[in-house]
């Protein structure tokens, strides 16, 4: 086999021959065919989720971390997973967590 070089991933370990320069050159073409396709989409900001109204998307609350953001039929609430099930926070808590945040 000759030359011999250890590669690990993660808690495997193997041990191949290295590439020789001609597959190494004829890789980084590939890469770089493969970055001059792709640069539009990589350079165009944002990502865009295609969404059924009766799905709810999940967003972090900007605001307030301890909570999450649900949209769902056209509605947004405020709220967190309790025993497995979203319970949106109530107007009164959303102020006390807001006059909590002032606080701190």
């Amino acid at each position: 086999m000759g030359v011999v070089k250890h590669v690990r991933f993660g808690i495997v370990s193997m041990e191949v021959a290295p590439p020789s320069p001609a597959s190494i050159k004829t890789n980084i073409f590939a890469g770089q065919k493969a970055l001059t396709r792709a640069r539009d989409k990589i350079l165009t900001p944002g990502v865009r989720i295609l969404s059924r109204p009766d799905i709810p998307l999940f967003s972090a609350d900007p605001k307030h971390p301890e909570y999450l953001i649900r949209k769902l039929a056209g509605k947004k609430q405020r709220g967190q997973f309790v025993d497995g099930k979203f319970k949106v926070v109530k107007a009164s808590s959303k102020a006390k967590v807001a006059k909590a945040a002032k606080a701190a």
